[in-house]
């Protein structure tokens, strides 16, 4: 079976070069959270709402492409707009977010969660918002860059579990997402990737 995670593969007949330590995932997430104390224990439910943005750098000199509702990775030079192409700096693929993370979390000390230890487990629900393309590029020895604002099959949610641990403010977290990133059936030529991610957190307040 195809690699169940994160790299999209283009096929291999671009001659562009891409900056191979553009190969990569970016999360950014801002959430607010409003904690439930279960009486006098050390536990408490947390729900929160927020914005979330991944984006993914492709391998390869590739972008999607939309024919005929059919999402397809093609390589740059197949293109007619980049025809007089040569050079890439970066293609990727960006979606966002309005996130509902929900976590039961137990902390060490009761009564003073800013220099307590923090473990915690629950369920995130996202809802698509946004999505799109950006190729930066050199044609005819000038840089430019084309975005495009479409959705190419994207899942319109995502949602999995989700854990975290810490000490006061700060935290590790990882979160596996259930849910293929595309739209079952809609994508031809390369993998239709689940995720697993993970990242530290700091909160402000």
């Amino acid at each position: 079976p195809p690699p169940p995670f994160l790299i999209l593969r283009p096929p291999p007949r671009t001659t562009l070069e891409l900056d191979r330590r553009q190969r990569q995932m970016c999360i950014r997430d801002s959430y607010y959270a409003y904690p439930f104390k279960m009486g006098e224990s050390r536990f408490s439910f947390n729900p929160s709402v927020g914005f979330g943005i991944e984006s993914f750098a492709f391998e390869g000199a590739a972008t999607l492409y939309d024919s005929s509702g059919i999402t397809t990775l093609e390589p740059i030079t197949d293109l007619p707009q980049y025809a007089d192409a040569t050079g890439l700096d970066f293609s990727k693929l960006t979606s966002a977010y309005i996130d509902i993370p929900l976590e039961l979390r137990v902390h060490s000390r009761k009564l003073d969660h800013r220099r307590s230890w923090l473990l915690a487990v629950g369920m995130k629900v996202g809802f698509r918002i946004n999505g799109g393309t950006k190729v930066k590029y050199t044609e005819n020895g000038s840089r430019k860059v084309n975005k495009n604002r479409y959705n190419y099959n994207l899942s319109n949610y995502r949602y999995g579990p989700i854990a975290r641990i810490g000490y006061g403010p700060i935290t590790f977290w990882g979160h596996y997402r259930i849910n293929k990133m595309f739209q079952g059936n809609k994508t031809e030529g390369f993998n239709n990737p689940g995720m697993f991610s993970f990242g530290i957190s700091l909160a402000t307040f």
